[in-house]
C-alpha cells in the first residue's frame, strides 16, 4: 500500500505521466476511479474522473488498496487531502484494532490475576486452618500425655506402698504361722496331761 502511495507521490511531483510541458501538475482528483476502464480517457490526454466518493466509504479495504495501486500504475494522481485521509483512516483503523487487542489482553490479565489472587487467598486460608488444627491437636496431645505421666507417677507411688504392705502382710503371716505352731504344741501338751 505504501509502495503504491509512493508511486502516486512521484506522479504528483511531475515525474509521471499527465504532467504538463512546463513541469506543472494539473489538479489531481479527489477520488479513485471505480473501474480500471475509466483510465482510457486519461491515457488520451483527457482529465481523470472527478466523481466524489460516497460518505459511507470511510475505511480502507483490500479492494480499495488494489484500486489505488491500479490507478497509480495507470498514471492517475491523488489529491494530497485524499491521500492524507486514506492514511488517517488506515491509522485510525489500525489504532482501533490495537486498542481492542490491548483491552482484551488487559482484561485477560486482570482475570488471570484475580484468579491467582483468589487461589492464593484460598491456599492461605486452608494453610492457616491446617496449621491451627495441628497446633490444637498438638496441645491436646501434650495435655493428654502430661495427664498420663501424672497417673503413671501416682501408680508408681501406689506400687511402692503395695510393696511395703506386702512386706507387712508377710510379717503378719509369719506371726500367724508361729501362733499356729505354738497352739498345736499347747494342744498336744494338754492332751498328754489328760492321759
Amino acid at each position: 500500500f505504501f509502495f503504491a502511495l509512493g508511486r502516486g507521490h512521484r506522479c504528483m511531483s511531475g515525474g509521471g505521466p499527465g504532467a504538463s510541458a512546463d513541469g506543472r501538475v494539473p489538479s489531481c482528483t479527489a477520488t479513485v476511479p471505480q473501474a480500471v476502464g475509466a483510465s482510457s480517457s486519461s491515457s488520451s490526454g483527457a482529465p481523470a474522473s472527478t466523481s466524489s466518493v460516497s460518505t459511507h466509504q470511510t475505511t480502507v479495504t483490500k479492494a480499495h488498496i488494489f484500486e489505488v495501486q491500479d490507478a497509480v500504475l495507470k498514471g492517475l494522481k491523488f489529491d494530497e487531502a485524499h491521500e492524507a485521509k486514506v492514511l488517517a483512516d488506515g491509522i485510525e483503523k489500525h489504532s482501533a484494532s490495537l486498542a481492542q487487542a490491548l483491552a482484551q489482553v488487559t482484561g485477560s490479565l486482570h482475570a488471570s490475576l484475580h484468579d491467582m489472587a483468589a487461589c492464593t487467598q484460598e491456599h492461605m486460608r486452608v494453610y492457616d486452618h491446617a496449621l491451627t488444627s495441628f497446633a490444637d491437636n498438638v496441645d491436646q496431645s501434650v495435655a493428654a500425655m502430661t495427664a498420663f505421666m501424672e497417673k503413671v507417677r501416682k501408680l508408681n507411688e501406689d506400687l511402692r506402698k503395695m510393696k511395703a504392705l506386702h512386706a507387712e502382710i508377710k510379717a503378719v503371716l509369719e506371726v500367724v504361722h508361729t501362733l499356729d505352731a505354738v497352739t498345736l504344741k499347747l494342744v498336744k501338751a494338754a492332751k498328754q496331761r489328760k492321759k
